[in-house]
């Protein structure tokens, strides 16, 4: 009898081992697909625009609608095979095109790559959602985490874009402890039962996701509004994300148990929407509380999206599986909207208004979140977020510890060399992405000062890299953003091995295509203060009258200050209105002394320009024979005249 005891017991504590390695497995399953597929997203979408062209936005829409319509195909999969199987064949599929990914820096390749990374995570997503929900809604929050994670410890570089073995070994671990944790996993063979309630909680899918793009996952989105540096702004997303995975797991594991009733439940959601919503605006209008607001919202934001998933409620008008599979799809499609919105209308508050308010909506209309209350379960949860929060607050501390500044802190002059040059984002006029050449390029020059156009601080359409502040701590130089756009990431880039004093971004009244501005800033040299206006005037070919409204704009602004640069990618030629009427305001086109045929663009335009005031000498003018973007750079060696020796 004593034996037989000791048999069962055994037994028991054996199933409750099993049950906990598969329920890890389970959630890092879900974490580390969401984590690769996160990293796919971001280079279909940036290759999607800079292959297809942005100016083809019905095809753009098009192959994106139709990547994501791909995904709900899950459902006619898991019919015919079972979602044992399509979860097996879609980990599978999804290793081998991320890994062909990293290895194969083609941009027509990483585009369709990228695609099917994401088609793949669609199906085995659904798959795991209608089979073992609680363990893939918190696994997923997990991915937010440990994304976020690595591209603050790279600063923002995911590691598609990153060159050299570092990025490749970070991929292949990725991969294999996503395959390992596939062979852990007791993949269930059945269909959990879902009500039209729980299948309509599916559409938060779209929204969470674009909200984690845009907002609680963008570190250079937590700068530009807060005024923060970049570790500041790493530790506070890392603190919002970590709160937000400790309380989904302390919910999954039961540890937070809320009363059965309708009342609470909507008290609970109300509560974290309101949280939510009061969070981001806080935020958003940089008020005094705008770093709290950010934790806020980003814990709230963590812990809605997690419960979506888990939502669910069995037992009464269970309606087909297919009804939550056109749920999901539909959700995707919806962040392809958001996404193509908010970056069409230059980051307007408004799209940014709408995901929120979608996202707020799916969290009233979904069902309540019931979660397993097994110990075995919720112990290991519990310590997995624990760990895996303090692993981001780790990582966050070590930036704040190891940052420092850049660039020297001394005069220069008053001989200085000056680069202007549209890098199109660090994709290069055969589209490929390298900002490391980039820099390369910029760096050969050995400028004292450069103003860059097309610079991007964590847009998804443009790597999601905070560009201005890698180039700054890649070429050790102090930098300024002047943005265009409403949320602060898309714009203009002035660098300087010198102090820089009181800077000023303009925006201008009239705008064609995407907005526009001008960012003015006075730079210490031994002979003075120079004023530098840094521009990107409007784009479209028949936008020629804008453009001069724009030019109007920016000698206004000037306020005839000098010795002053009027640097940037005008899209005007030499003898254009535009650039007869920075001339006419006293400005000299040093661009003149180069020969007549002498070209910038792909086009064989000159269109990028440095001018400057006459108390400054010309010394040398050259564009470099350079592709790296669609533009070649343009690079000028100026003497500043001694103030006795100017003339007005």
């Amino acid at each position: 009898m004593a034996l037989e005891t000791v048999s069962r017991l055994g037994e028991d504590a054996s199933s409750v081992d099993r049950a906990a390695v598969s329920s890890l497995a389970g959630v890092t399953l879900a974490g580390l697909s969401t984590v690769l597929m996160l990293q796919s997203m971001r280079v279909f979408v940036s290759y999607l625009v800079f292959v297809v062209d942005q100016s083809n936005r019905s095809t753009l829409a098009a192959i994106a609608t139709g990547v994501f319509l791909l995904s709900g195909l899950s459902w006619l999969l898991i019919r015919r095979i079972g979602p044992r199987s399509v979860v097996i064949g879609s980990v599978g599929l999804l290793v081998a095109t991320r890994l062909t990914m990293q290895f194969w820096e083609n941009p027509t390749a990483r585009l369709w790559l990228g695609g099917l990374v994401l088609i793949c995570w669609g199906w085995l997503l659904f798959a795991l959602l209608i089979s073992q929900q609680d363990l893939v809604a918190l696994g997923t929050g997990f991915g937010l985490a440990l994304d976020l994670g690595i591209r603050i410890a790279f600063q923002t570089v995911d590691t598609p874009w990153m060159p050299g073995f570092s990025a490749h070994l970070i991929t292949i671990v990725l991969a294999v402890a996503l395959l390992g944790s596939l062979v852990l996993l007791d993949l269930a063979s059945e269909v959990q039962p879902v009500n039209l309630i729980g299948a309509v909680s599916l559409l938060a899918i779209g929204p969470a996701f674009a909200l984690y793009h845009l907002v609680i996952g963008n570190v250079g989105l937590a700068q530009a509004r807060l005024g923060v540096d970049f570790p500041g702004a790493a530790v506070i997303l890392a603190f919002g994300m970590s709160l937000g995975i400790l309380v989904s797991a302390l919910r999954c594991s039961g540890e937070i148990v809320l009363v059965a009733s309708a009342r609470w439940w909507y008290v609970w959601r109300l509560g974290l929407i309101a949280l939510m919503v009061i969070g981001l605006r806080w935020f958003w209008t940089g008020a005094l509380l705008g770093s709290l607001g950010l934790i806020l919202g980003v814990a709230a934001s963590v812990i809605l999206f997690v419960e979506l998933l888990i939502g669910r409620t069995a037992g009464q008008s269970v309606v087909p599986v297919g009804w939550s599979a056109l749920c999901f799809t539909f959700g995707l499609l919806l962040e392809v909207g958001l996404l193509f919105a908010y970056y069409t209308f230059s980051g307007s508050p408004w799209i940014l208004a709408a995901v929120v308010a979608l996202f707020a909506v799916t969290c009233l209309s979904g069902a309540p979140a019931r979660v397993s209350t097994r110990r075995e379960r919720g112990f290991s949860l519990v310590i997995v977020a624990g760990a895996l929060g303090g692993l981001l607050l780790l990582i966050s501390a070590w930036e704040i510890w190891s940052w420092s500044d850049v660039g020297p802190d001394a005069a220069i002059g008053p001989t200085v060399t000056v680069v202007t040059y549209n890098i199109q984002s660090g994709f290069s006029a055969d589209d490929r992405f390298d900002l490391d050449q980039t820099a390369r390029v910029i760096a050969a020059q050995q400028p004292d000062i450069v103003v860059l156009q097309e610079v991007s601080r964590g847009w998804l359409v443009t790597s999601g890299i905070d560009e201005a502040l890698w180039l700054s701590r890649r070429l050790h130089m102090n930098y300024v953003f002047g943005a265009n756009s409403d949320d602060g990431l898309w714009g203009n880039v002035v660098l300087s091995r010198a102090p820089l004093g009181t800077t000023q971004t303009i925006q201008y009244d009239v705008t064609a295509n995407l907005k526009r501005s001008a960012v003015e800033v006075q730079i210490e040299t031994q002979v003075g203060d120079l004023w530098v206006l840094a521009t990107h005037l409007d784009d479209p070919s028949d936008a020629g009258t804008v453009r001069l409204k724009q030019a109007e704009e920016l000698v206004a602004s000037w306020n005839r200050r000098s010795p002053a640069l009027v640097m940037g990618d005008m899209n005007s030629v030499p003898n254009d209105p535009v650039i007869l009427t920075l001339r006419s305001a006293g400005f000299v086109d040093y661009g003149e002394a180069l020969d007549a045929a002498a070209y910038t663009s792909h086009d064989h335009r000159r269109i990028d320009y440095i001018l400057g005031t006459r108390d400054m000498l010309l010394r040398d003018i050259h564009i470099p024979d350079v592709w790296t973007s669609d533009h070649r750079p343009v690079v000028a060696t100026l003497t500043i005249l001694p103030v006795e020796a100017r003339t007005r």
